[in-house]
């Protein structure tokens, strides 16, 4: 049996076009007005969302995806609350309207986003170790959510000022000195990222000792789906360039062409390097280490 033949074309389609669909609603707007509607930025979660839970299914099978969406929700959820009723562990913020419908000043969406976003991030963190076909066991099972949250913050650092000080999805009080954002909120993000990853990657050493094998190309359409998504940083950086000067809650303004800056060098040199990382290693891996076992229907059992 081939390492094609493993994953049907139509659900291969599917992710293409989740990536696709997201692809074009996040360059949005550099073709119309550069404030996302609620309905794009809808759009920027939920696709994203998908695509990891249908790649994930296929890797996890519906238990493990399962679990790794609830600890999105629920250990990214607490942590908000925590974080918009007492400032600990981001700092002082609250959430505006833009994100849609709130639970406990939390946008439902956020939950999805901590998922669809983390997902990527873990999976480029396997990828990068070597250990997206193994069993995590020892010290990895601490050295995977570890690399996997500092991704994580690789991706707030190049996109939150976007998101806060001119998009104002949210609100920093006290502003901050990274355009308007405590670096408080960094350390609030890796801390809040490596308990679900932590959790998970507990939860994937005890019961999933026999990761499901998968083609080489399955795990590079994921590989991808993250270098789409630094492309569309990219873009999205490009349209606030016409902005001029921006301003924080505390009045302190900001040159948008700067923030633009930031976000490109980071997105390009930072997040564009651990993706080329995760595409390097995964090229130079055997060919048979991603080829179906004769024993498949056992490993697939086992994994259920």
């Amino acid at each position: 049996m081939s390492d094609e033949a493993q994953v049907s074309r139509s659900f291969y389609a599917a992710l293409v076009a989740s990536i696709a669909v997201y692809g074009v609603a996040a360059t949005s707007p550099l073709f119309t007005t550069r404030t996302a509607s609620k309905l794009v930025l809808t759009v920027e979660i939920i696709v994203p969302a998908l695509f990891a839970l249908l790649h994930g299914f296929q890797v996890y099978r519906l238990r493990g995806v399962l679990l790794f969406i609830s600890n999105s929700f629920l250990v990214g959820g607490v942590f908000e609350v925590l974080g918009v009723a007492s400032g600990f562990p981001f700092g002082n913020y609250y959430f505006t309207e833009a994100m849609g419908p709130k639970l406990l000043g939390v946008p439902l969406l956020m939950g999805l986003a901590y998922f669809a976003l983390g997902y990527t991030s873990w999976t480029l963190a396997l990828l990068i170790l070597n250990k997206a076909r193994q069993p995590l066991t020892g010290p990895w099972t601490v050295g995977a959510p570890f690399l996997a949250a500092c991704i994580m913050v690789a991706w707030d650092l190049s996109a939150e000022p976007r998101w806060s000080t001119i998009d104002n999805l949210w609100t920093w009080r006290t502003g901050g000195p990274y355009f308007g954002v405590p670096i408080s909120n960094f350390g609030g993000w890796f801390l809040t990222n490596y308990v679900i990853f932590q959790l998970f990657a507990w939860f994937a050493a005890k019961s999933l000792r026999l990761p499901r094998v998968l083609p080489r190309s399955y795990w590079r359409i994921a590989v991808i789906a993250s270098a789409v998504v630094v492309l569309s940083g990219i873009t999205k950086s490009l349209s606030i360039l016409p902005l001029g000067y921006v301003f924080d809650p505390t009045g302190h303004s900001w040159p948008a062409k700067n923030i633009a800056a930031a976000s490109i060098l980071i997105s390009f040199l930072l997040l564009g390097g651990f993706v080329l990382a995760a595409w390097i290693r995964l090229s130079n891996q055997k060919a048979d280490t991603y080829a179906m076992p004769a024993k498949s229907a056992t490993v697939e059992a086992e994994v259920r």
